[in-house]
This record gives C-alpha cells, sequence and structure tokens, in this order.
C-alpha cells in the first residue's frame, strides 16, 4: 500500500518541472589523461567546467542526491546546463535583475525567513546570495529557452482518457481516506485558525498561509491515506471524521493539526488541471531529450578521464579510446542492430561517443553530413564502417588495444 501511495503522490505534484535525464551523450570525447595544473574536467565548446567547480557543487548536493547521484552523473548534468546557458546567450536570453530578485524572494517567503536568516541559512551550507541569484539566474534563462523549444499541447480527450483509465488514482481503496491538514508549531495559532475555518473562512488559503508542512502550498492535500501510514493520533483523530468534517486540534510530535476529511472520489474538474500538469511534463520530457540530443550532436565537448583511475577497468579504458577514435551513428528507435551493437560494450557503453541520428522525425544534420547510409555505422577516420562489430573487429579499425 505505501508504495503505491508513493507513486500516486509522486503523479500530482504541484512542482513539475524537466529533469534532466542522463543519457549515453552524443559526440563526447574523452581522454585518458587531463593536465592536472588546469583542473579541467570538461570543455563544452571551448567552455570550461573545472574540477573545482564539479567537486564545490558535488560537495554541496544533500547526502541523499549523494547516494544516488555520482560525480560523473553531476558533470554530465552540468554538460548538459552549459549547452543550455550557451544556446540561450546565442538567441540572446537574458534573466534581468528583477526577475531574479523576484525568485529569490519568493524562495525567502516559501522558507518563512528574512533575509537575514536566509543569508544565515546559506552560510551554514557553505554557500552565499550571489551563488543562489546565480542559479535563479540561469534557472530563468534555460527556462526561457525551454518554453520556446519545448512548446507541447495536450489536448481535453488525452485528459480524459487519463483520467478514465486511471481511476483507481482518483478513488480512496478499501481503507482508505482522503485528508488535508494545516500544521503549526503553536496551539494558539492552531486554535485561531479553527475560530477562523468554523466563520467560514476558506481552507485552502489558509492551509497555504500558515501551515508549515509544505503540502500547505497544495491546500494541505495528503491525499488518500490508510491506517498506519501516520502517528497514530494523528490517524485516530482523521479516521473518526465524516466526509467534509473538520476535527479541532489535533497535537501530535510534529506540532498541532486541523485535519478536513475529503471525498472518496476526486472529480474530474478536480483532477482535470493536476492531469494536464503530468501530461504536458511527458511530453516535454519526450520534447526536452531529442532537443538535448540536437545540442549535443552539433557541439564539441570534451571530458577528462584519469588514465591512473583504480576505477577504470580495461574494458572501460578500451570503451575510451574508441571513443576517443571514433563516432557511432545509430538509431534510439526501432533500430535492433544498433542495441547490439551497444550491448557488445556491457556497462562502458558510457564512453562510446554515440549519435542519435534520428532524435525526432527527421534526421539531424550532424548524420546527413556525416552521409551514412545505414545503421549501427562508426566513423573512424572519415572512413565508414556499417553493422555491427565485434571488440576484435573495432580493435582492429581503431588501433585500441584491446585486453582480455
Amino acid at each position: 500500500m505505501a508504495n503505491r501511495r508513493k507513486k500516486k503522490l509522486n503523479k500530482f505534484s504541484l512542482i513539475i518541472g524537466i529533469v534532466i535525464v542522463l543519457a549515453v551523450a552524443a559526440l563526447l570525447i574523452f581522454f585518458k589523461g587531463f593536465p592536472k595544473e588546469s583542473g579541467v574536467a570538461a570543455v563544452v565548446n571551448y567552455e570550461k567546467i573545472t574540477l573545482s567547480e564539479l567537486d564545490r557543487q558535488y560537495t554541496n548536493l544533500p547526502e541523499q542526491y549523494k547516494s544516488i547521484l555520482s560525480k560523473n552523473d553531476l558533470l554530465e548534468q552540468l554538460i548538459s546546463e552549459k549547452l543550455l546557458l550557451q544556446e540561450a546567450v546565442s538567441e540572446g536570453l537574458i534573466a534581468t535583475p528583477n526577475e531574479i530578485n523576484e525568485q529569490l524572494n519568493l524562495s525567502i517567503e516559501q522558507n518563512k525567513m528574512s533575509l537575514k536568516e536566509f543569508e544565515d541559512a546559506l552560510s551554514k551550507e557553505g554557500t552565499s546570495l550571489a551563488d543562489v541569484k546565480e542559479f535563479f539566474r540561469k534557472k530563468i534563462v534555460i527556462g526561457k529557452l525551454l518554453e520556446e523549444k519545448l512548446a507541447v499541447n495536450v489536448s481535453e480527450s488525452e485528459i480524459r482518457k487519463f483520467y478514465d483509465d486511471n481511476m483507481n488514482y482518483f478513488t480512496a481503496q478499501s481503507g482508505e481516506i482522503r485528508i488535508y491538514h494545516i500544521l503549526v508549531k503553536s496551539e494558539d495559532i492552531a486554535k485561531e485558525i479553527v475560530d477562523k475555518l468554523n466563520k467560514n473562512a476558506d481552507f485552502c488559503a489558509l492551509a497555504n498561509e500558515y501551515s508549515d508542512d509544505s503540502t500547505g502550498q497544495n491546500c494541505g492535500d495528503l491525499g488518500f491515506i490508510g491506517t498506519g501510514v501516520t502517528v497514530i493520533d494523528f490517524e485516530k483523530a482523521a479516521f473518526a471524521l465524516k466526509e467534509g468534517q473538520l476535527s479541532g486540534v489535533v497535537k501530535t510530535e510534529y506540532g498541532f493539526h486541523i485535519i478536513k476529511r475529503g471525498a472518496d472520489i476526486i472529480v474530474y474538474s478536480e483532477a482535470k488541471p493536476k492531469i494536464e500538469e503530468q501530461l504536458v511534463a511527458q511530453k516535454q520530457k519526450i520534447e526536452f531529450q531529442k532537443y538535448l540530443g540536437i545540442l549535443k550532436a552539433k557541439s564539441t565537448i570534451k571530458i577528462f578521464l584519469q588514465s591512473d583511475n583504480p576505477m577504470l577497468s580495461n574494458s572501460d579504458k578500451f570503451a575510451v579510446c574508441v571513443g576517443q577514435k571514433s563516432a557511432l551513428y545509430g538509431r534510439n528507435v526501432y533500430c535492433p542492430p544498433c542495441e547490439e551493437q551497444l550491448k557488445v560494450f556491457g556497462n562502458s557503453v558510457q564512453y562510446i561517443n554515440y549519435v542519435d541520428c534520428e532524435p525526432g522525425d527527421t534526421v539531424i544534420d550532424a548524420c546527413k553530413d556525416a552521409k551514412i547510409q545505414s545503421y549501427p555505422a562508426w566513423i573512424v577516420n572519415g572512413n565508414q564502417y556499417n553493422g555491427v562489430k565485434s571488440l576484435d573487429e573495432l580493435a582492429k579499425i581503431t588501433g585500441c588495444k584491446l585486453e582480455k
């Protein structure tokens, strides 16, 4: 039950963004060594990403992200960010001081802090107000670029179909109820909120204004919950309510709650905006992958690897060499031979200089310029080799040493 609920809540988060999904990067050239005195981690169209920048950003990551995101993963995200920022600059897109300050003030407001408290909190995390402003500048500029490039539409019929096909997401299952709550630290404030609600104040507005829980921005909606999900005092109060009924002040280890029971079925009119957000996000994610692939295919990107890295296996070293001396052209959709070729490298495939020639409905210019005849195709020293190649064949073609 817990897993099903977690999936459901994720589907309808109000904050839906485009996530940079790590993929096999096109036209990435890996080198066995790098000039240690320069401290360069990667070069993106002649713009450097330094090792100190990579180390600093990785160090500042929350621990829960470090468990799922390696430093190499973060580097790929920084490369994608560079590509997007460079493209935005080329199109004359900027973030004005007013736009940056608006984002900054919103962040301070959401954290319920004064400017001084916000700066002190940043200092404890090893960052500064200038760093945050630079973060917002990049966010705004990239947002403007993607708003132009990733415009998608979702039809009424698509939204309705999703709703009809997924009624289990919008209906309380056996033993579940839908709950809203407002959480505050002060009992006096909680009593004040109850008094306002008894005078017909809007629960959603009060949740947004007062709640210390992140759900306050979503009217305090906790979704459908079953027994054993919340602390016992909260559960007893929630399950004692009838549909539409409000509780009094409920004290738990987290603070003071005011609880409201919602309907067991989320009607279409209520679900529609969130479904639309979800479907738009899905389409944008697909378009984003295509767009990022196009940017990588037309760019020169160099990632520098240490040859003395003890984590680099013989198969990795061979793949690094092949990636440095060649390019593999293929198609991610409906190309079994392409999949077969990539599988030859196993986990070392990440080091292959791979170009998806058809991320959309048309062949990209890089593949047209290379005059690719069929997929997969290897380009080595200006020569084209078609078909799936074994590691031994690639060693002969590229001159890379294959140690078994």
